[in-house]
């Protein structure tokens, strides 16, 4: 061989072994292990210590059993002392000790958040990401709270999840800690809120034991008690993921049972789990350990994607510490928006396996995720959302026009269309759920001399419906919102 073609033929496999290797890495995550529901004495925890600070706290979780990181989400109004006693002051404490203790220890991340809410008018939800307290009282001392939201007010246009949506960006994030069917604005039975889609990113399928005082692994809650809830809220249609909580108000945290919430994330520190929290990576375990992984052409738990093709889910389960365990896997699949919850897919008795839904037909959205069950202890993950489009782009085209529409397709923030047209006319334009929702209806002036148009969208990731009309007649695209 000639050494010119030894040079191209290296160059080749360079080339090839680095893009093959890219694409794995971006599905090649972490599995990080942890809680973020828990309690100092700054708000209602520490019973058994009064005096002890977050700092106490991450020092003793740092020494349980597969624990990579824990979050103190202090009750974020004080009521009274310990009932539940939060003060301005100390969560601007709270903050800085968590990252002090973070900066000082490689190997774990300590976090600091708020539970906002009461359980008697509304349901508590646990929120990370912004690092300003979030409240309503005003004390003898002034304002106890950097943003001011009224109490029991979730789904307002000044409410709580506005006020998480508005700030995505910093990966705020809101998940559903014990949730009851009427919480949060009655978020699950109520009309579907795209606002409450985007701000909550988890339901919790399992909570507590809040008060125990056990440190020897073996205080297990009720057996996934909210489940139910969780199933409902992806059958309503929010993208939501499965959380675990431990809610600990003693010293005991990581030490009171083996439940964990599982964060797959690209590197062990608070932005790549915020983020990965932020695309719905994680899943909820009742085995410290426990690994499990589920994927749609290269796209993990969390994604929501689309394709012309039926979708083959690729999954995997293990649990490191009982190698020969031969995990149960059930492929659960649901349709977003039907109000029916999800139905068993597929049960599989193995590792890992590979299974195409064909049952899912060209124009239909559907929602997987995995029901693991190793040596008694049970995983659910969060789902991938997959749209099976239709072989051509367009999804309706009602008349003969004089015009033509490219879609930049996905979105990531802004919906950007390039016009082919003749002449100057007014377009309506619409953006619907796939639930009916309209999300956003604007008419628009569209001439041949300026053919594009920009959009800013705040939206959910997810599929959505864009329609396009005139009086001539209408054309309707599916677009993803990454």
């Amino acid at each position: 061989m000639k050494p010119i073609q030894q040079v191209v033929r290296v160059c080749i496999f360079i080339i090839t072994f680095l893009f093959a290797n890219s694409i794995f890495a971006q599905t090649n995550y972490n599995t990080y292990y942890g809680n973020l529901h828990a309690h100092s004495a700054y708000s209602d925890g520490n019973k058994d210590n009064a005096n002890a600070t977050p700092t106490d706290n991450y020092t003793y979780a740092h020494t349980a059993l597969c624990f990579d990181f824990l979050g103190i989400s202090e009750h974020n109004h004080f009521s009274s002392t310990n009932n539940p006693g939060m003060l301005l002051p100390l969560y601007a404490q709270g903050l800085q000790q968590a990252q002090a203790y973070t900066n000082a220890h490689p190997g774990f991340v300590a976090l600091f958040g708020m539970e906002w809410g009461v359980i008697s008018n509304g349901g508590h939800v646990v929120l990370y990401g912004i690092d300003s307290l979030i409240g309503w009282e005003t004390l003898s001392t002034g304002n106890n709270y950097d943003i001011y939201v009224a109490k029991s007010d979730y789904q307002g246009t000044n409410g709580l999840f506005q006020k998480i949506v508005d700030r995505k960006n910093s990966n705020a994030f809101a998940t559903l800690a014990h949730p009851n069917s009427s919480d949060y604005g009655n978020m699950l039975y109520g009309t579907y809120s795209a606002i409450a889609d985007s701000a909550v990113v988890g339901v919790a399928v399992e909570s507590g034991p809040a008060f125990s005082t056990d440190t020897t692994y073996s205080d297990a809650p009720s057996d996934m008690s909210f489940l139910s809830y969780y199933m409902q809220a992806l059958a309503k249609g929010y993208h939501v993921g499965p959380t675990i909580d431990h809610d600990n108000h003693y010293m005991t945290f990581g030490k009171t049972n083996t439940s964990r919430l599982a964060i797959l994330a690209t590197q062990l520190n608070k932005s790549a789990l915020l983020d990965a929290m932020r695309k719905r990576r994680f899943f909820a375990t009742q085995d410290c350990d426990t690994k499990i992984s589920l994927s749609i052409q290269q796209q993990v738990m969390g994604s929501s994607t689309s394709g012309t093709i039926a979708p083959t889910i690729t999954i995997s389960a293990s649990d490191p510490s009982s190698a020969s365990a031969v995990p149960s896997i059930t492929i659960m699949k649901g349709e977003p928006g039907s109000n029916q919850l999800a139905t068993a897919l597929k049960t599989i008795t193995a590792f890992n396996a590979t299974v195409t839904d064909t049952s899912l037909l060209s124009g239909k959205e559907a929602y997987y995720y995995l029901d693991v069950v190793i040596n008694g202890k049970r995983s659910i993950s969060a789902p991938i959302w997959y749209t099976r489009t239709v072989a051509t782009n367009t999804v309706a085209n009602l008349a003969p026009m004089d015009w033509d529409l490219e879609v930049k397709n996905p979105i990531i923030n802004t919906l950007q269309l390039q016009w082919s047209l003749r002449a100057s006319e007014n377009f309506d334009i619409q953006i619907r759920s796939l639930l009916g929702h309209t999300l956003y209806h604007k008419r628009h002036f569209i001439t041949p001399s300026n053919p594009t148009t920009e959009i800013p969208l705040d939206l959910a990731p997810g599929m959505y419906l864009l329609s396009i009309s005139t009086p001539q007649g209408a054309k309707t695209f599916r677009v993803l919102k990454q």
